[in-house]
């Protein structure tokens, strides 16, 4: 499954629906561009309920069929008054998880429109597309 941003949130619910599934019925990779759940930076930190999409959805520890992950997060942080902080998961012990930081803010690190007149022009993306085309093959 692919999500990026917002969406990688709805991928991570997925994989906590699976979790009881056995990896010889279903093998799952997630690759999770900049997953951000919507929530506040400091929401998620005074979360002690777990109410929070940021606490809810980041732990997939017990998703027995999650067997590789790529999360990449861009470096440029966009401002603590948006809803786009970035969460850290719990994976499976037996999964292959790749976490990277990659260049680029957000969803401007990740246009395709930018690299179709001149690859060179958008290193962020150009990069990004790479990374995600190595883990995929």
């Amino acid at each position: 499954l692919l999500g990026t941003r917002i969406k990688t949130i709805a991928c991570l619910y997925l994989a906590q629906t699976l979790a009881d599934l056995p990896r010889t019925a279903c093998e799952l990779s997630l690759l999770l561009f900049d997953p951000v759940p919507g929530n506040l930076h400091t929401q998620a930190q005074c979360d002690v309920l777990g109410l929070t999409n940021a606490r809810k959805s980041c732990d997939v520890a017990s998703c027995g069929c999650l067997v590789r992950v790529l999360a990449l997060y861009p470096h440029v942080a966009l401002p603590s008054v948006t809803f786009h902080a970035p969460v850290l998961c719990s994976f499976p012990p037996t999964c292959q998880v790749e976490e990277e930081v990659t260049l680029g803010c957000h969803q401007a690190a990740l246009q395709l429109d930018s690299l179709k007149d001149n690859p060179s022009s958008d290193l962020a993306s150009a990069l990004s597309f790479l990374r995600i085309r190595r883990w995929l093959l």
